[in-house]
């Protein structure tokens, strides 16, 4: 009876581990797919996902202030 309940004990802890696992792996893969598509920020060079960039025209910027600035050069 004894090794039984041991038994049952060890599947019950592994299947929490598994499902916990589980998990981890399936927030990641969600994180990457929320991120989208990136982008170039045309003043700076940094890259950041495309629904966070400001847009003008076909360019993307990280900021109001590169936004600003780029049109300023003009």
């Amino acid at each position: 009876m004894r090794n039984l309940l041991l038994l049952i004990l060890i599947v019950v802890v592994a299947w929490r581990v598994a499902q916990v696992l589980r998990r981890k792996r399936s927030f990641g893969a969600k994180g990457a797919a929320v991120a989208g598509h990136m982008v170039c920020c045309s003043q700076c060079g940094l890259y950041l996902p495309q629904g966070e960039a400001l847009v003008a025209g076909d360019r993307y910027y990280c900021s109001e202030e590169h936004l600003h600035a780029h049109d300023a050069q003009r």
